[in-house]
């Protein structure tokens, strides 16, 4: 049986993720991850994945993809540096275009219903 350590337990519930993101981006900016998910292993992957939805939420100020991709960067290299698991095949996606911050909800209810 496989010990987590306080990172990853935190990491799994999406804390560490939310938090780290949440200092890197700028004041007036706040950030969510209203969804994520742990898959378990599979024959071509030997270990748990975890799938973060990261919202970032320009609330006094305008937030573009651009910005945003540039904290995505930032996000995985400082979350790379504590939990040294994650595979770089994985990172370096562009981030999703903007949408208005009430169409949150219902993309996400989409999202979880497809599966």
């Amino acid at each position: 049986e496989s010990k987590w350590s306080s990172e990853m337990i935190g990491l799994a519930r999406g804390d560490l993720v939310r938090s780290i993101a949440q200092e890197l981006v700028p004041d007036g900016v706040r950030v969510e991850n209203p969804l994520r998910e742990i898959l378990p292993p599979k024959s071509n992957r030997s270990s748990h994945l975890g799938v973060f939805l990261i919202v970032y939420c320009g609330e006094q100020k305008a937030f573009s993809r651009e910005q945003a991709d540039s904290y995505r960067t930032l996000l995985e290299d400082s979350v790379s540096k504590i939990t040294h698991v994650l595979h770089r095949r994985r990172t370096g996606n562009m981030v999703s275009r903007s949408f208005p911050g009430g169409l949150l909800p219902g993309l996400i209810h989409e999202r979880s219903s497809s599966k």
